[in-house]
């Protein structure tokens, strides 16, 4: 056996060491980071092979979980090889084994700039993050936050909805409004300008604008021209592509689908149900943090008997969720994945999602005499049934 004394130093400094790496704060420097749950290796499929998502529960066909943007910040804890493990602040999920925040993640390591290598006086240009341990607080910086995708030409960079900017001390002009943008290659900020309508700016707002805000930017994502593609794990919005075409490609486990033409693009940015309500909520500063419809489920409140929906709301069944749209009109705005015939972003009628639900009249009826749903897939053919469904409200937020 070796030394005893020698053996505690070891292990002590490397306890040390794992203390102060996980104290790193990094920034997010590439335009859309593509998050995993266990580290890929050499062994399994890479970052730039991952598809737009898996077919039917073949998650290991299709392993991302989440994605981060431009400018955000976390926690580094481990770096292994080329990748390295992170703690974001903005989302938490939970499990059916722990009702623990849970907020860890695998990334590579080029997505990521350790904040102690950019010199001090360029932290304030950097968005302070949204973060579910810390009350948001508007108006500390004055942040601009992109609720359309904006092409840098200068770095050749698409930048997604969602991605924020600090706003520099420059008089906005007409149409536009400069930011600061950190320059990956020198190290520090550069001032750029942004066109104005790309552009959500915080201000203070009652809670009932902050939902209208909320539901007119999933419905102009759900009317984009062209299509905003169903992303497993998607959380970013860089581009709207002409057609909605895809394939599925089929496997022993299941297997995935994949886009003509599109399978270059690295990463795919799209939406999954859970990832266009959070972007779009946090964009606009609600305090919503929640990562997947499990998490959704137990942590906002039922519909009470005395309550009606309202526009922002959410229509959770299994594995999915929808937000509500349109009172008058009966219209919901989803992320559908590929198996029902849509995989894209879209506003529709309540009609064409559930059979015999006519309005938000109905679907509160058969919620509250606990009726089982029929979901309708793209030609309107039922594929699937709940006797388990939940009608959660945002107005308590």
């Amino acid at each position: 056996m070796g030394n005893p004394n020698k053996i505690l130093y070891i292990n002590l400094l490397i306890l040390i060491t794992q203390f102060t790496f996980c104290a790193k704060t990094a920034l997010v420097i590439a335009p859309v980071a593509d998050l995993v749950g266990q580290p890929l290796g050499g062994s399994h499929p890479s970052y730039q092979q991952l598809p737009w998502a898996a077919r039917g529960s073949d998650y290991a066909a299709c392993p991302r979980v989440h994605q981060l943007l431009f400018n955000e910040t976390l926690e580094i804890i481990e770096k292994r090889g080329d990748e390295i493990k992170i703690r974001v602040p903005n989302l938490f999920y939970q499990t059916s084994s722990s009702t623990m925040p849970q907020t860890d993640y695998w990334t590579q390591a080029e997505n990521i700039r350790d904040l102690n290598t950019i010199i001090k006086k360029e932290w304030a240009k950097i968005p302070a993050p949204i973060s579910f341990k810390k009350p948001i607080r508007l108006n500390t910086q004055p942040i601009a936050t992109l609720i359309a995708p904006y092409y840098d030409r200068k770095t050749k960079m698409s930048f997604s909805a969602g991605t924020r900017f600090v706003c520099t001390p420059r008089a906005a002009k007409k149409a536009r409004v400069a930011v600061y943008r950190f320059n990956t290659k020198s190290g520090v900020h550069e001032t750029i300008l942004l066109p104005k309508n790309l552009l959500y700016q915080s201000k203070r707002t009652s809670s009932n604008q902050l939902r209208t805000n909320f539901v007119q930017i999933l419905q102009q994502w759900a009317h984009t021209p062209g299509t905003i593609p169903y992303v497993w794990g998607g959380c970013s919005f860089t581009e709207a592509h002409r057609s909605n075409q895809f394939t599925a490609i089929s496997t022993k486990k299941g297997g995935y689908y994949t886009r003509p033409g599109g399978e270059k693009r690295r990463p795919k940015t799209g939406f999954d149900c859970t990832g266009i309500i959070a972007r779009a909520a946090q964009i606009v500063g609600l305090p919503y943090f929640l990562k997947n419809s499990y998490t959704i489920a137990h942590n906002l409140p039922l519909l009470q008997a005395n309550e009606h929906l309202q526009a922002g709301d959410i229509i959770w069944i299994p594995g999915h969720v929808i937000a509500v749209s349109d009172i008058k009109n009966n219209l919901v705005v989803e992320a559908h994945a590929y198996g029902s015939g849509y995989g894209k972003i879209h506003e529709l009628p309540i009609s064409r999602i559930f059979k015999d639900i006519q309005t938000f009249e109905d679907l509160e009826t058969a919620f509250r005499a606990q009726t089982t749903l029929h979901r309708l897939n793209s030609k309107g053919t039922v594929f699937a049934r709940y006797q388990q469904f939940k009608l959660l409200t945002l107005a308590h937020l």
